[in-house]
């Protein structure tokens, strides 16, 4: 799922390599300043998670220069061929040394998200701007130009093996952030497009645009349809067991998100992002929309079915009023502050909670498990009361940078436990997951290296 920054490395809490006590790997990458001491795009920078059903876990991501990315064999350094390179480690019990698969060539890849579908086909999805080659099987090597970007989705078997990659573009740039798997197998892809967009590869007409799209294919690449929502940007997709399908993100301006001859109207303040929810069918027809704000800015960062409903992750600036004519409000701590909404299926908010400190923090990534337990991560600085202004958890970053938090929700939103883990420099979680075995798993960012975590929640806080 969803966006990042960060330098070189990888740091791994090795539960699930065949190891029978937790340690640590740290594998470096390269360096993230140029020759004048300017800070350049991280070197090596992951982006999201997700577990197979043999308990794999996939992290996806980006690095430039050189990097040692596989977790198994830590004296192999992987070169990136372009600028920046996408890679998918893949770590557990079926993993080996080598379970690592890189693309690249000429300019920049981004790899943002990764979802698994029922027979263990892994769908990566990304933009490049340049060319794209994968070792072994050149006949699936793309080029465009340097100056524009098209999206795409990589498609690896279950013997992790690159199988297919696609692609879809317009003449300016098209960008996909997210992706999640139906019940039935069929992919949808959130992004955005500038321009008239292509999205039937059987005939590559460049009809739709531009705005934030919704589209839906399959792991074959057919065409079914696309949903275009000008100045509105997806952040988080994910699909229900009836295909309905749930968006957030936020949005600028006066936008219409019913794609049909009826209108769905919302208005942002002048220069605001204002946060949004908003439910689709399977055939891309709107459902309804819920947006939250002040005017000031406002997202919904990551989302995740919950019941019959879904549940979203974001941040907010200010007080804003986030319920349905019974004054559900969320209070401001200070810059930017979390957020964790819990919407039915028809749109209605159930729960609400909040928290931060006097400095910014956000929630970007968000999961729920069997239990009915609800996982977020993000970053915080400062002080920062977990547990919704009550004190009992108050937790406060070790230096001036941001630390990455986990916390954890139980299904009436009363809070559980919360944790914070950073190093020397800025920290950042950006996906979370459950394993079945109960343990939490958490990628990001730390001091400017990639961090993947696994931690056990304790029973009680």
């Amino acid at each position: 799922m969803s966006e990042w920054n960060s330098k070189t490395g990888l740091i791994i809490v090795a539960l699930l390599c065949g190891l029978s006590n937790p340690c640590c790997v740290y594998l470096k990458g390269g360096s993230s300043r140029d020759s004048t001491g300017k800070i350049e795009p991280p070197a090596c920078t992951g982006m999201a998670v997700a577990v197979d059903s043999s308990s794999n876990i996939i992290v996806t991501g980006t690095f430039s220069d050189t990097a040692r990315l596989d977790p198994i064999d830590t004296s192999h350094k992987f070169a990136a061929r372009g600028q920046r390179d996408g890679f998918a480690s893949r770590i557990g019990p079926l993993s080996r040394p080598g379970d690592i698969l890189t693309w690249g060539e000429r300019g920049t890849v981004e790899a943002n998200d990764v979802a698994v579908d029922s027979s263990g086909n892994i769908f990566i999805v990304g933009s490049f701007a340049g060319s794209v080659a994968f070792e072994g099987a050149e006949h699936l090597n793309s080029e465009t130009q340097l100056s524009r970007s098209d999206f795409y989705v990589l498609k690896i078997s279950p013997a992790y093996e690159i199988l297919d990659f696609w692609t879809w573009g317009s003449p300016e740039t098209a960008d996909a952030y997210a992706i999640a798997v139906s019940p039935s197998d069929d992919l949808f892809i959130v992004g955005s497009v500038t321009g008239k967009g292509d999205f039937d590869l059987s005939s590559r007409d460049e009809i739709y645009g531009p705005g934030g799209f919704i589209f839906k294919t399959d792991g074959e690449a057919k065409y079914y349809w696309v949903d275009i929502v000008e100045n509105a940007h997806f952040c988080d997709v994910t699909v229900d067991r009836n295909e309905a399908v749930f968006v957030t993100g936020y949005y600028l301006g006066e936008v219409d998100f019913d794609p049909s001859e009826t209108t769905c109207i919302a208005t942002a303040p002048e220069n605001a992002f204002r946060a949004f929810v908003a439910k689709y069918n399977g055939q891309g027809g709107f459902l309804w929309l819920h947006t939250w704000g002040s005017e000031m800015e406002n997202v919904g960062y990551s989302c995740c079915l919950y019941h019959d409903g879904v549940i979203a992750a974001g941040s907010f600036e200010g007080d804003i009023d986030v319920g349905d004519n019974h004054g559900t409000t969320l209070r401001s701590n200070g810059d930017t502050d979390c957020c964790l909404l819990e919407f039915d299926s028809n749109g209605k908010v159930k729960y609400a909670a909040s928290w931060g400190g006097a400095l910014s923090d956000r929630a970007y990534g968000v999961a729920t498990d069997d239990q009915g337990d609800i996982l977020v991560t993000g970053l915080v600085k400062g002080l920062v009361d977990f547990s919704g202004g009550s004190g009992r958890t108050k937790l406060e970053s070790e230096t001036e940078f941001w630390d990455a938090f986990v916390t954890v929700f139980d299904s009436h939103f009363s809070h559980r436990w919360a944790t914070t883990f950073g190093s020397a420099g800025p920290d950042e979680g950006r996906a979370i997951c459950r394993l079945p075995s109960g343990k939490i798993v958490v990628a990001g960012a730390a001091d400017n290296t990639l961090l993947f975590k696994v931690i056990d929640l304790p029973e009680t806080e």
